[in-house]
């Protein structure tokens, strides 16, 4: 980190107060509570006239950074650097030591860089199988999404997928909204697409728009557990659902629906389909209740389908 004298800088975030020393002429001053990775960063110290300080920060990792001497003129002083891109995140301590004036010190957090939310996928894959009557067929897809940003949710994020020939020709398109994908976080997006045609499907063209960026916000998720694949029982060659139960741990509020998008993953890792589904019943804080993803699966062949990883978009309400 390299300082540099105080020139004008607003700072974008709300300022803490140090708390004093013993005495009533020690140091006070603010700095952001939060600084990102390379971002220019102010400090203002307020202490008695003609105070020599210096300011030093230690983070997360212990390594010091110190800014050079200053001398309090009409009580003020203000010193302003910028945070490494490779600053260690987690909290970091600011001390200003001014001789006999005395010495405070305060924290804040440095995070990762501010970017918006930027969704990309992460793994992709799908099963086709012929219609057993008539000349169509059904897709299954997986998309694993991964927002790239460490502290911007992705707001509403649109997906659209075109089922590709061999000869870049479209058999089909499908769209659909994504409510939320939190920062630093990860989607499961199954779907399944019923097509005219069995020409075999090559690839997946899928574009990606994120709608809105926002600040990071803790999700209130439940559990999920005892994740399971079911063949379908009329047709055991084939995948029938994806279940398991969701457990509602928060201690007040009931969990009053939620539902449910599954990518299923081969023995090796690669997404050979998707599905959706709902909880059956509502479970009050503390109980568990069953969930079934029966839509979308059954193009997916049993003999392949290893796991599966499931996202969840809750409902809670009061009472």
């Amino acid at each position: 980190m390299q300082f540099v004298r105080f020139a004008a800088i607003t700072v974008v975030a709300l300022a803490v107060l140090a708390p004093a020393a013993s005495s009533k002429s020690a140091p006070r001053f603010s700095v952001p509570q939060k600084a990102a990775q390379g971002q220019l960063m102010a400090v203002r110290v307020v202490v008695k006239s003609g105070a020599r300080c210096v300011l030093s920060v230690r983070y997360a990792d212990r390594a010091v950074a110190s800014a050079p001497p200053a001398v309090a003129r009409s009580g003020r002083i203000s010193w302003s650097w910028r945070v490494a891109p490779t600053a260690a995140l987690g909290t970091a301590h600011a001390t200003v030591a001014c001789g006999r004036a005395g010495t405070s010190t305060t924290t804040f957090s440095v995070v990762g860089p501010d970017v918006p939310a930027k969704v990309v996928i992460d793994k992709q894959g799908f099963s086709q199988r012929p219609d057993d009557f008539g000349p169509g067929s059904t897709v299954s897809y997986g998309i694993v999404l991964a927002n790239r940003s460490p502290q911007q949710d992705a707001g509403d994020t649109y997906i659209l997928v075109n089922f590709v020939d061999a000869s870049n020709q479209l058999l089909g398109t499908k769209s659909s909204v994504i409510k939320q994908i939190g920062a630093g976080g990860t989607y499961a997006f199954g779907e399944s697409m019923k097509l005219r045609t069995q020409v075999p499907v090559a690839q997946l063209e899928i574009t990606i728009r994120v709608h809105s960026s926002k600040p990071k916000a803790e999700p209130l998720l439940p559990d999920l557990e005892s994740v399971r694949l079911i063949p379908d029982q009329y047709h055991p060659e084939w995948v029938g659902e994806v279940d398991g139960e969701v457990v509602n741990d928060h201690d007040r509020l009931t969990l009053r629906n939620a539902t449910f998008s599954a990518v299923v993953f081969d023995a090796s890792g690669q997404v050979i389909g998707g599905g959706t589904g709902s909880q059956v019943a509502a479970a009050p804080p503390g109980s568990r209740s069953v969930f079934l993803a029966r839509n979308g699966f059954k193009a997916i062949p049993t003999s392949r389908a290893a796991s599966a990883l499931v996202s969840v978009t809750p409902t809670y309400s009061n009472g």
